[in-house]
């Protein structure tokens, strides 16, 4: 699962927050978030997630370096999201979403 035009937002200076909750019987839900600060896009997740999944908040540079799950979660940004993104100067715009998977 490739998103070609998620490459447009790499070495931007741009960066995503997740948090990834897995439960069985409840599926799988993921936050993602990208701002222009590593602050600010865990404080939007903290803002937008109940206390009890701040603990599993992640943080990481939109970079090609980053590891597998960071590169992972730029994907499912939304090519039209992610061309706005790169197309604006940092700090401009925010980006959040939530998925949810029943896995049932």
């Amino acid at each position: 699962m490739k998103n070609d035009d998620a490459s447009s937002i790499f070495e931007k200076g741009l960066y995503i927050g997740y948090m990834n909750y897995l439960a069985t019987g409840e599926g799988v839900t993921s936050c993602i978030c990208v701002a222009g600060s590593s602050e600010r896009a865990g404080k939007i997740l903290r803002e937008k997630l109940d206390p009890y999944y701040h603990r599993g908040i992640i943080t990481s540079l939109i970079a090609s370096g980053a590891d597998e799950e960071a590169r992972r979660m730029v994907a499912l940004i939304p090519s039209k999201i992610s061309t706005i993104l790169a197309e604006i100067p940092v700090g401009a715009g925010e980006y959040y979403s939530e998925f949810h998977y029943n896995l049932s």
